[in-house]
């Protein structure tokens, strides 16, 4: 038995890994033609545009892992029951459950390396290619420096901040006015740096609106204005952003919006497994038909997968079907079809 897992194990690892290349690069190639026109239009450098490409590599294998996965178990376990070997070892006592016992581990194992990836390397591989994509094939020079000119924003506490600009590789901001909830009082700085954990603003001028009274201070802390990354992404997409500027960061958005978008980051890379899972048991009702068949299964299945997932996902940001409980729907609904597959065998 453990000959036979370790090469059904490695059978599937490596069909999988082929798979998933073969559909990042389909992914990829789609994007770039697609993008053409922009490029020739800013007549972009090959090498920026190469890069650009590059950095898209982790999101992409995110986005393809559900279908790799599928379609990987459909090609591996369909080979063997096409050479009759899923019928030999039947025939010798080994159960269709001990077959895909290897296969769940494997896709387990992979799906936790996805969760990994898409929680810490996916949201930084974003920045790079967004700022790629502005700053050297847009040509927009601020984007790749990490500029940005009149930062304003309303934060938790209700305060109105504005900034005149942001350099976030200095860590440096320049002209800060922060406005209270109740307009009472006014605080100006010239310049702020950035120290770790918090900003050291200099040139401090409070002014109380209501008395006219004005006090000035050559230093001061200030640490609820977020870092100089975090502020940069401000009014930026939120795939660039991670987990926790996602939380600090829901006042500037609807609560249900960067619900959904946290749990979407984390349920994702999970997708593919839920998706082999309930294929290995839709497989072992339709294991010996054609592969034409087996084919319009797999199609059908990811159609379904794909569009009810997506169609969830921009309910729940628009606030109109509530998040989390959306994604707890969507997979209950995997389940319970699961379940009613393995009670009707």
């Amino acid at each position: 038995m453990k000959k036979l897992y370790k090469r059904l194990s490695c059978n599937f690892f490596r069909v999988l890994l082929g798979i998933l290349l073969l559909f990042t690069l389909v992914y990829l190639v789609a994007d770039f033609l697609s993008q053409v026109p922009e490029f020739l239009k800013e007549k972009s450098p090959p090498i920026f545009i190469l890069l650009y490409y590059l950095s898209l590599i982790p999101s992409s294998i995110i986005q393809v892992s559900p279908l790799s996965m599928v379609v990987t178990l459909w090609l591996t376990v369909g080979e063997m029951a096409e050479n009759r070997e899923l019928l030999t070892l039947e025939t010798s006592g080994i159960s269709f459950k001990a077959v895909a016992l290897p296969i769940v581990i494997v896709g387990f194992l992979f799906a936790s390396l996805l969760e990994i990836a898409n929680l810490n390397l996916v949201p930084s591989a974003q920045i790079y290619a967004y700022r790629l994509w502005k700053g050297k094939i847009q040509g927009e020079k601020d984007a790749w420096e990490m500029k940005e000119k009149k930062i304003g924003y309303q934060d938790a506490r209700g305060r109105v901040i504005y900034i005149a600009s942001l350099s976030a590789r200095e860590g440096k901001l320049e002209e800060i006015e922060i406005l209270s909830p109740d307009d009472s009082s006014r605080l100006e700085a010239k310049v702020g740096w950035w120290q770790g954990n918090y900003w050291e603003l200099e040139g401090v001028i409070r002014r109380n609106t209501l008395t006219g009274e004005i006090t000035r201070q050559a230093k001061m802390k200030e640490k609820s204005i977020p870092p100089p990354i975090s502020l940069w992404k401000l009014d930026k997409p939120d795939t660039l952003k991670n987990l926790s500027e996602l939380k600090k960061l829901s006042f500037l958005k609807q609560p249900y919006y960067y619900t959904t978008h946290i749990w979407h980051r984390f349920l994702f890379p999970w997708g593919g497994f839920i998706l082999l899972v309930f294929s290995l048991i839709v497989l072992a009702h339709f294991v010996y038909i054609s592969l034409g068949l087996r084919m319009l299964i797999t199609f059908v299945e990811l159609l379904v997968y794909y569009g009810s997932y997506y169609l969830l996902f921009s309910l729940m940001e628009r606030g109109s079907f509530p998040a989390p409980f959306g994604f707890f729907v969507f997979l209950g609904f995997w389940a319970i079809l699961g379940v009613f597959l393995l009670l009707k065998k």
